[in-house]
């Protein structure tokens, strides 16, 4: 990611973000480090464009054909976490 951000100028903070929300593609490697595509400059450029000219990220994603992330009930998710958290609670006092 660090090279991709001297490449193109843009913070690893916004590419870190672009890609979690599906705006760029990254393979991971076995230590967890995020390896971009070449194509993924132009890509990045695009968007930093369409950026200037008024487009939203969604917008973006659309001009992209990417089907923008449904956003997460996060309240549900805390739900989810706390059964998960009991039942490794409850696992745990059983040995």
């Amino acid at each position: 990611m660090g090279e991709l951000a001297e490449k193109t100028g843009i913070t690893k903070r916004t590419i870190d973000y672009y890609t979690n929300i599906g705006l760029l593609d990254a393979e991971r490697s076995v230590t967890n480090y995020r390896y971009y595509d070449p194509t993924m400059i132009e890509r990045l450029h695009f968007i930093e464009q369409r950026k200037q000219q008024g487009l939203s990220l969604v917008e973006i994603q659309h001009e992209l054909n990417i089907t923008p992330y449904e956003e997460i009930d996060v309240q549900m998710l805390r739900l989810k976490m706390q059964d998960l958290e009991h039942d490794v609670a409850s696992l745990l006092y059983i040995r």
